[in-house]
């Protein structure tokens, strides 16, 4: 599966990199909307994990502009901005999720295999291992 991550945290974008990498994701690290928007014209990615604030280009106008594009793949929203007018905002703009940080791991990856489709029952032992080691590694993004 191929996530795009729109973080302009240098080391939350690292951080979750390194998590869901080792969950067998394949992880782009963008760190601007513009960028984004070149990647997605690009490149077939199963789900974007989208920041409000970013810059050159917020994760709502963002999010408004892939989805009259015609882009249908989901779209997590991961933001510090935990207020429920910013929450009413993104799911308006099309986002179908939305995740305040911090968080933790545990479910931030809940969310994303339920974005995905993903049975938790499938995924091989090895996986769910080490995704058990990465939770008590990162109780919490910060």
């Amino acid at each position: 599966m191929n996530i795009l991550l729109v973080e302009n945290d240098l080391y939350l974008s690292e951080l979750l990199t390194e998590v869901l990498t080792e969950c067998n994701f394949f992880v782009n690290t963008v760190s601007n909307g513009l960028t984004l928007l070149q990647l997605v014209e690009k490149h077939h990615y199963d789900l974007i994990i989208l920041n409000i604030i970013l810059p050159k280009l917020n994760g709502i106008d963002l999010c408004r502009q892939l989805r009259a594009r015609g882009y249908r793949m989901p779209i997590l929203f991961w933001s510090s901005q935990d207020f429920p007018e910013f929450k009413q905002a993104v799911l308006q703009a099309g986002a179908n999720d939305y995740l305040p940080k911090p968080c933790k791991i545990y479910t931030l990856l809940k969310r994303i295999n339920n974005l995905l489709n993903l049975d938790r029952r499938s995924i091989q032992p090895k996986v769910r291992r080490e995704r058990e080691r990465l939770e008590q590694k990162y109780l919490q993004l910060a």
